[in-house]
């Protein structure tokens, strides 16, 4: 303890002298060091005359300076106990300052392991060991559970437990514990009293030891014992088999059963017992699959709750764990117990919609109400009928053989349809019709077809005959038509080979130069646009006129065969007809003034028939030419003000629904194959308008890429961005 005082003077060097008191100190201690030749102990530790047999006490003690123990062995003689020193341990206190419970403790380890070593050493045992300690909060540690302390205490009291029981310790005062002239030390002349025969208590009977009494010193106690930390954590328990991960309510049971199989077989393996259901063969038996399917409908209805008074209007009861229908056919013969009581299932859950699938597949994708019908023959589900409908709706089966071809609202009309006081046939659409039969010299016939060139904007026609589909054949009905109405500014078609056969080859003559086109292709280019392959509701400025021009003509021609001469004529005289035809709303007042032809913009006047005179003769032609030009600005006027408005109606497709999407599955409809064989497709690009709409779209087929509208495909599945 001096030289811990010593290490504590920091400002000391290795050659500084110490302060005077240190000096006093040290003195004193060399001095009773020289006086320690005169003290001296018997090493014989049993006496002569022993009635008994010896115990061991062991005292611990401990102060702020040091702390130790110190070991008696007492004899029972017939003079009385025979009490002598064995052995004593002692150990200064740490540097850091630490509590006096932790010094007891520490105290109270040394005195269990100088025991332990003197029990291991001595070859004559001692009848009973006892371990004595003057501080309660020690010996109450001793009592407890290690576990419950901290490290430092709870590693200390581990140890003393795992060597002697709590029964071997004993509690006796400090002024009777010897151990404290260890910790706090005593003069070399000292030594040869309680010290060396201990406490006067050893000397009498055990009665007269001091009483065994360890009060719960809970304030100190709860300054080492562990803070327990309080966690809330809410688990749920997750299946082995997740219902959501199944797309098929037989895989499903088929799973559960071999699952119920693999357990039952462990069972088997652990408590040799006889199974109630038998797993030797190889394939699940009726038994498993029935009980995958109660587990099944048990874990269901699990989310049924207050189901006595919410579904009064069922009666539901619970039988076998299983909640059925009550209903009011409790009495029928003519049913069988599960139809008369099905199974009570809840709307949403995965395992309903699973065994509704399965019943459709069963009906061989009938529909809603057959499928619906066939379910509650043994479940009934809530809201059922929504269900129902949904899975046919979205069965991919029930879609390729029923799903209609998509549609979307109706475009705008473009502005090639909305140009007055344009010429006519600045915009043009052209289309071929047929074919027909000519005669040509003496009993013979050859096909031909018939071109059809319409105003985009006042809807007059051209009719020429085509003598074959080749391109050659189309561009000579083209030079005819440019010769009676000018170069268009635009040409619409479909996509007929014909068309974008002359196309090209207009566009390979422009390069090459060709004199024969250079008046027409140089000096009067054309826009060539091509609509959407295999969607002639694209081109209706021209297919509605050719249905007009096969009635006519089938009218006026009948079954008969005509020559080319006789051909061109009833083509010219149908023109005629159909640029007669009124273009608005014809009224029967005959106060209201004719109503406006395509001819108003071709002749001037409603039909081809000689104007009536007498003319006014002048001979300023300036006022002449003044009098035309306001025929024309008034038949144009009469075009916005009763045509034009009869646009503004959309006849069909006026909602707009959703839209195709990049990664759907669609059919592609053809009319001239059964349904059964349409293709299958996946949209890969989409073309929206300028309204933002989709209207056509780019698939990928089995066979190659093509480009079609939205009415030829049949959406199967969507495609959703995770």
């Amino acid at each position: 303890m001096a030289m811990q005082d010593v290490w504590r003077m920091k400002e000391l060097g290795w050659d500084d002298p110490l302060p005077d008191t240190m000096c006093s100190l040290w003195k004193s201690i060399f001095g009773n060091l020289r006086q320690l030749d005169t003290v001296s102990y018997p090493r014989c530790l049993k006496p002569n005359e022993v009635t008994g047999q010896s115990e061991l006490h062991v005292f611990g003690d401990a102060s702020a300076q040091a702390y130790g123990a110190v070991a008696y062995m007492s004899w029972p003689t017939s003079e009385g106990p025979h009490v002598q020193l064995v052995s004593a341990k002692a150990r200064v206190a740490p540097l850091q300052q630490t509590t006096v419970p932790r010094l007891e403790l520490m105290a109270a380890l040394v005195a269990s392991r100088l025991a332990t070593t003197i029990v291991q050493e001595f070859k004559e045992k001692p009848s009973r060991v006892i371990l004595w300690s003057d501080s309660q909060i020690v010996l109450h540690w001793i009592r407890a559970d290690s576990l419950n302390f901290k490290a430092f205490v709870g590693v200390r009291i581990g140890e003393i437990q795992s060597t002697w029981n709590a029964d071997h310790w004993r509690y006796v005062p400090t002024s009777l514990n010897v151990a404290d002239d260890l910790s706090r030390g005593i003069s070399v002349c000292e030594l040869g009293g309680r010290w060396l025969h201990g406490p006067s208590f050893l000397h009498g009977p055990e009665s007269q030891w001091p009483e065994n009494i360890v009060k719960n010193t809970v304030s100190s106690e709860l300054l080492e014992r562990k803070k327990p930390k309080i966690i809330g954590m809410c688990s749920s328990v997750a299946n082995v088999i997740v219902s959501e991960r199944f797309s098929s309510w037989k895989k499903l049971l088929r799973v559960t059963a071999y699952c119920f199989r693999f357990l039952l077989r462990l069972k088997q393996r652990v408590i040799r017992k006889t199974a109630q259901i038998r797993v030797t063969e190889d394939s699940l038996q009726c038994e498993e699959i029935e009980h995958a399917e109660r587990y099944w409908v048990k874990t269901v209805q699990l989310s049924l709750l207050d189901w006595e008074t919410q579904y009064l209007d069922l009666a539901p009861f619970m039988e076998n764990g299983i909640i059925r229908v009550g209903g009011r056919l409790r009495h029928t013969t003519a049913l069988q117990y599960d139809e008369k009581h099905p199974i009570l299932l809840p709307r949403g859950n995965h395992v309903s919609k699973l065994i509704m699938e399965d019943v459709h597949v069963k009906v061989a994708h009938a529909g809603q109400e057959r499928t619906l019908g066939e379910c509650q023959r043994k479940f009934w589900i809530l809201r059922g009928r929504n269900l129902a409908r949904y899975v046919v709706r979205n069965c991919v089966v029930c879609r390729k053989l029923r799903q209609p071809a998509h549609t979307t609202v109706m475009a705008d009309l473009p502005p090639e349809r909305l140009r007055p006081f344009s010429p006519p046939f600045s915009v043009t659409g052209v289309d071929l019709f047929g074919p027909f039969l000519l005669k040509y010299g003496r009993n013979k016939t050859t096909k031909a077809w018939g071109a059809l060139f319409t105003c985009a904007n006042v809807r007059a026609i051209h009719l020429e005959i085509v003598d074959g589909l080749s391109t050659q054949a189309f561009l000579h009905a083209l030079r005819r038509f440019v010769s009676h109405h000018g170069w268009p500014d635009t040409i619409i078609s479909d996509n007929g080979t014909s068309f974008v056969g002359a196309q090209k080859e207009l566009r390979s003559l422009v390069v090459e130069g060709r004199k024969d086109i250079e008046n027409f292709a140089v000096l009067h280019k054309v826009k060539w646009k091509f609509i959407t392959p295999l969607s002639p509701h694209q081109g209706g400025l021209y297919e509605s006129l050719i249905k007009q021009t096969k009635r006519a003509l089938s009218v006026a021609i009948g079954q008969q065969v005509l020559s080319w001469n006789e051909m061109s004529t009833a083509f010219a005289e149908a023109e005629c007809l159909l640029n007669s035809r009124p273009l608005g709303y014809t009224s029967s007042d005959p106060n209201n003034l004719q109503p406006l032809t395509p001819n108003h913009f071709l002749l001037g006047r409603a039909t081809a028939d000689i104007p009536q005179g007498p003319y006014q003769e002048t001979k300023n032609l300036h006022k002449r030419f003044e009098f035309v030009q306001m025929l024309v600005q008034q038949f144009w006027k009469r075009f916005i003000r009763e045509y034009m408005p009869t646009l503004m109606r959309r006849a069909k497709w006026r909602i707009q629904g959703r839209q195709l999407q990049v990664g759907d599955v669609v059919l592609l409809v053809d009319y001239n194959s059964s349904r059964g064989k349409w293709d299958l497709a996946r949209i890969v690009e989409v073309f929206p308008g300028h309204d933002g709409v989709v209207r056509n779209v780019k698939v990928k087929t089995k066979n190659g890429q093509y480009q079609r509208s939205i009415q030829k495909c049949c959406l199967i599945l969507e495609h959703y961005n995770s």
